[in-house]
């Protein structure tokens, strides 16, 4: 048997989801805030300087121009404290994670790759997830583990974050967060594609005439466009980078009771 965390009615166990509320079963259990304070002061808390790195890593950990719209609306991006950052983790057959350590010996799968000792130095133990798939920090990470939200690993468990520390590190992302998003075929094929239909800039940055601005350079060839592009869209990127820093530093200010 096992209990629903939506309404409290007891589920047998052949069921995933309750017969009541229609709930998923989510075998993760979450963690109160108070619980994860406890945790959380154990570890040191991130200097400016590993958050504004952390930053700079999430932008470019991976392929962002490809896979996030160019365009609000965004998707979410939650920033937590996890005792398990720059660990290795994998879903076992049993639906359980392992945490593993990496070292230089293993498989550099990645560009990003690195070793825990070097993650823990230019990070601390901060971690990044991005919904409703998988998290994005680096790491050997399932997504069905992770689908209902971001983990944290303690003595080899995994448990939820709590609400309240998901609602303060959260931030809404595009891809104008990578620097390959300043490239004139990116925006040449958004407007083939017509995927700026009902899509707006956002004003702090320029609004319209920035987004006109944008496709309009993306029907020229050459570096001079990618330039152009590149100083054009640099104000958003900017925008969106301290955005992530404030969900952070709020996120923190929440974990270690600041």
């Amino acid at each position: 048997m096992w209990t629903c965390r939506k309404c409290g009615e007891e589920v047998e166990d052949q069921f995933d989801s309750c017969w009541s509320c229609l709930a998923a079963h989510d075998p993760f259990s979450s963690r109160s805030l108070a619980q994860y304070r406890d945790v959380v002061k154990n570890l040191a808390r991130p200097s400016n300087e590993q958050v504004e790195s952390f930053v700079q890593h999430i932008a470019e950990a991976h392929s962002w121009y490809k896979h996030l719209p160019l365009l609000p609306p965004g998707v979410p991006f939650t920033f937590f404290v996890d005792p398990s950052a720059g660990l290795a983790r994998i879903l076992s057959a049993d639906g359980s994670v392992q945490y593993e350590e990496r070292s230089e010996n293993d498989e550099k799968y990645r560009s990003l790759w690195m070793t825990t000792e070097r993650y823990r130095s230019q990070f601390g133990y901060l971690a990044g997830y991005r919904g409703p798939t998988a998290p994005a920090s680096a790491g050997t990470q399932h997504a069905d583990a992770f689908a209902k939200g971001p983990l944290f690993g303690l003595d080899g468990n995994s448990f939820r974050i709590p609400v309240e520390i998901a609602e303060a590190g959260v931030v809404e992302l595009t891809g104008i967060i990578h620097p390959l998003a300043a490239r004139a075929w990116i925006w040449r094929e958004m407007a083939r594609k017509q995927l700026v239909r009902s899509r707006s800039w956002p004003p702090e940055t320029g609004g319209e005439e920035t987004l006109q601005a944008a496709l309009l350079l993306g029907q020229q060839d050459g570096p001079d466009a990618d330039e152009k592009l590149a100083a054009l869209l640099l104000p958003e990127k900017r925008r969106l980078e301290r955005t992530m820093s404030e969900a952070i530093h709020r996120m923190l200010d929440l974990a270690y009771g600041n």
